[in-house]
C-alpha cells in the first residue's frame, strides 16, 4: 500500500495546468462578497484549514480537512502525526491557499464559491477557530474507517463496509491506524480546540472509543464532534456520551418512513426519529451543538422546504450537501427544463426566522437555491472543455498506470484512484447524458468498484478504458 503515491498532489502541482486552474476564476468583487458572508467578517485567507486543521482517511493518508480528499500530505505509519503536520506537502498547500488557489483538491468549495452558495461552503467553519502559536494543530478530523450498518442508495463502499462487501464485492479496507497512532496524538490533545469524526458509522468503530477515552483523559473540554447516521445509541454510547460534551450532526435524508428507508437501507425510520429526539435532549441539556444533514438529490428535493421546517422546530442546524452519484440521483444530472421545474418549485416557499438557527437555515436554504441556478446556467454542452479533459486524463492516466500491486488492497487502492478520474471527468463534460451512456456501455458502476469493473480494470489499461470515453463523448 505504501507504494501507491499521491496522484493528485502530484498532478495538480505541475505548473504547466496553472492556466487552466488560475485564480482568475475568483474576481475581487466575488472574494469581497463571500468576505462580507464569513462569520468574523472579512479575513486575511481565503481558508484556514491548512493553517488550523489536520484529516485522518482510509489508508492512513491525511490531508488537511475532510472536504479535501484529492491532495494528500502525508501517510501514517510511514510518517508520524507530526511529521505530516509539518510536511512540504502541507506548506505546499498552504501556500496556495495564501494566493487564493483553490486547485490543490479543494474543487467542492471552489464549487460553492463559483456558484454564491456561500451558506453551504465548508471553508468558513474554520473561521472561527483559534489558530495555535506554537505549532500545533487546532482541529482534527478522523475518517479511520468505513465500518457502517447502512446501504444507503447514494453512497458508496469508501463510506460504508456493508456496501463495499454486498454491492461492490471488495475487500474489506484495512485499518491502517494502530495503537501507536492513539499514543502519538497524547502530543497534540492538549493544544486541540475540536476533535470531529466520521464513518462509516463512528459508534460501531471500535478505535473512536479509545481516542475518546484518551481525550476524556487527557482534555474532556475539547469539542467532540460526530457525525452519525442515529441508528447506534445503546448503553455503551449513552455512558460514553455522558462522560463529556458531545456535539451531534445527524445525517437523514428524508422525513418520510418509506422515502427515508429505500434510500437508507437497513436503517430504521422509526427507531432513527426515536434516536433523534434523544440525541436532540442531550444536546440541548448540555449546551452542545445539534444539527442535522440531508443529501439533496432528485428523490428528495421536494421535501427540502420540509427539512427546513422540522430543522426550525428543533433548533437543529441544517446542512445539505448535493449528490453527485449515483447519477440518475443527482440534480446536475436533470435536463435544462426539469431543473427550471426544480427551481420553480424551491423559489415558491416562504418561511418564518423565529430565532437565529431558523435564521442561518433559511439562508442556507436560499444559498442552496442558488447552487441550483448554477446548475442551470452550466447545463449544456462545452466543446472547449474537451482538450482540458483530454489533457488532464492523459497526465493522470499515465501516472497511476505506472504504479504496481501486489496484493487486493492494493488493487481496489488503485481502483479508487481511477474513480477519482472518473469523477474529475464528470466535473468538465457536460453533456451528461453521453457520458452517462457511455459509463454504462463500458459496465462502470457508479463506484468504478464492481466485479464487473474489476474484470475490465485486469483486460484493460486505464488509458484504454479512458481512450473509449473521450470517443463517446466526443460524439
Amino acid at each position: 500500500m505504501g507504494r501507491i503515491k499521491n496522484i493528485f498532489g502530484r498532478f495538480f502541482s505541475k505548473k504547466k495546468y496553472d492556466l487552466r486552474f488560475a485564480s482568475k476564476d475568483f474576481d475581487q468583487d466575488l472574494l469581497e462578497e463571500y468576505n462580507t458572508s464569513r462569520p468574523l467578517g472579512p479575513m486575511d485567507q481565503l481558508c484556514y484549514a491548512p493553517f488550523k486543521n489536520i484529516y485522518f482517511g482510509h489508508y492512513g493518508k491525511a490531508t488537511v480537512c475532510c472536504y479535501n480528499r484529492d491532495f494528500v500530505i502525508g501517510e501514517y505509519p510511514k510518517q508520524s502525526i507530526k511529521e505530516i503536520w509539518n510536511s512540504k506537502e502541507a506548506n505546499q498547500l498552504r501556500k496556495s491557499i495564501s494566493n487564493n488557489n483553490l486547485d490543490f483538491g479543494c474543487h467542492l468549495c471552489k464549487k460553492h464559491l463559483l456558484a454564491k452558495n456561500f451558506e453551504a461552503n465548508k471553508a468558513k467553519q474554520y473561521d472561527t477557530l483559534s489558530s495555535n502559536k506554537n505549532g500545533y494543530p487546532s482541529v482534527m478530523e478522523f475518517e479511520l474507517s468505513n465500518v457502517c450498518n447502512l446501504e444507503c442508495t447514494m453512497c458508496n463502499g469508501s463510506f460504508s463496509s456493508l456496501i463495499r462487501r454486498n454491492r461492490e464485492g471488495l475487500p474489506p479496507i484495512p485499518l491502517a491506524y494502530d495503537g501507536g497512532f492513539v499514543n502519538q496524538l497524547d502530543e497534540f490533545i492538549p493544544h486541540l480546540e475540536e476533535v470531529k469524526f466520521y464513518g462509516g458509522e463512528p459508534f460501531l468503530i471500535e478505535i473512536y472509543f479509545d481516542i475518546w477515552k484518551r481525550i476524556i483523559e487527557i482534555k474532556p473540554s475539547i469539542r467532540i464532534s460526530v457525525q452519525t447516521n442515529a441508528s447506534i445509541l445503546n448503553k455503551r454510547v449513552k455512558e460514553l456520551l455522558l462522560q463529556a460534551n458531545f456535539h451531534i450532526n445527524i445525517s437523514i435524508d428524508s422525513l418520510q418512513k418509506e422515502s427515508y428507508e429505500n434510500i437508507r437501507v437497513n436503517g430504521s425510520f422509526d427507531r432513527v426519529m426515536k434516536n433523534l429526539d434523544w440525541f436532540q435532549s442531550y444536546c440541548n441539556e448540555r449546551d452542545t451543538f445539534f444539527g442535522l444533514s440531508a443529501c439533496l438529490m432528485v428523490e428528495n428535493y421536494k421535501e427540502l422546504p420540509n427539512f427546513v421546517r422540522f430543522c426550525n422546530e428543533k433548533k437543529a442546524a441544517l446542512y445539505l450537501h448535493f449528490v453527485d452519484f449515483p447519477k440518475d440521483k443527482a440534480l446536475k444530472s436533470l435536463t435544462k427544463s426539469e431543473l427550471q421545474n426544480v427551481l420553480l418549485f424551491l423559489e415558491g416557499e416562504e418561511f418564518k426566522a423565529e430565532h437565529p438557527i431558523a435564521k442561518k437555515n433559511i439562508a442556507h436554504y436560499w444559498d442552496t437555491i442558488k447552487q441550483v441556478k448554477f446548475l442551470l446556467e452550466n447545463s449544456g454542452f462545452n466543446k472547449k472543455a474537451i482538450g482540458d479533459i483530454e489533457q488532464f486524463i492523459a497526465e493522470l492516466s499515465q501516472q497511476v498506470n505506472q504504479i504496481p500491486y501486489f496484493n487486493e488492497t492494493e488493487k481496489a487502492e488503485k481502483i479508487d484512484l481511477f474513480v477519482r478520474v472518473l469523477h474529475e471527468l464528470d466535473a468538465r463534460v457536460e453533456n451528461k447524458e453521453v457520458l452517462k451512456k457511455t459509463l454504462e456501455e463500458l459496465n462502470f458502476n457508479d463506484a468504478m468498484a464492481s466485479r464487473e469493473a474489476l474484470k475490465m480494470f485486469e483486460s484493460k489499461s486505464i488509458d484504454e478504458l479512458v481512450a473509449l470515453v473521450m470517443q463517446r463523448v466526443k460524439k
